[in-house]
């Protein structure tokens, strides 16, 4: 076997590791002479050099006087970098809404959890319902002015329940 074909084979096999998940994300590699006695004696050139293949797609990082550390499970060219940052600043986002709404007394919620299928349902209910207890108490009231007030929060309540509606079709 050829010193290019036994590196190449040892990075498939070293890949294979991280791949299957024997080697995972964050765990250090084995040490050249643990990687040499598992690989059949390999020279540390050899293992470098797939180590090396294995740091240019992403997938390992080699620290000086520390060893390799297993980064990623799969190289970086597989990975959709712009779905991957898409969905991280969706997350900022969200976060960024969660600290917002801590700062200024707000509730944050989210309507596409699906660990609470009923959240939309619950809220758009009970502030319909809600609303329409307003309206028919607003009719009950002698006086005008607060007549007026449970119109206006029946009001609240219907705009609350048509921004829920239009946050859901997007």
């Amino acid at each position: 076997m050829s010193h290019d074909a036994e590196y190449v084979h040892l990075y498939r096999q070293m890949r294979s590791k991280i791949g299957t998940g024997q080697w995972v994300v964050g765990q250090q590699v084995p040490s050249l002479a643990e990687l040499k006695r598992e690989f059949g004696g390999p020279s540390a050139t050899t293992i470098r050099n797939a180590q090396q293949m294995l740091v240019d797609e992403g997938m390992l990082r080699i620290e000086r006087g520390r060893g390799a550390f297993v980064t990623a499970r799969e190289p970086s060219g597989a990975i959709d970098i712009a779905a991957v940052l898409e969905q991280a600043r969706a997350h900022l986002e969200l976060a960024q809404y969660g600290l917002e709404a801590q700062q200024s007394q707000q509730v944050l919620i989210d309507l596409d959890d699906p660990t609470r299928p009923l959240t939309r349902r619950v809220l758009t209910e009970a502030l319909t319902a809600w609303a329409t207890d307003r309206r028919q108490t607003a009719e009950a009231f002698e006086d005008q002015a607060e007549a007026q007030e449970a119109l206006a929060q029946a009001h609240e309540a219907d705009q609350l329940t048509a921004d829920i509606e239009a946050a859901v079709r997007g």
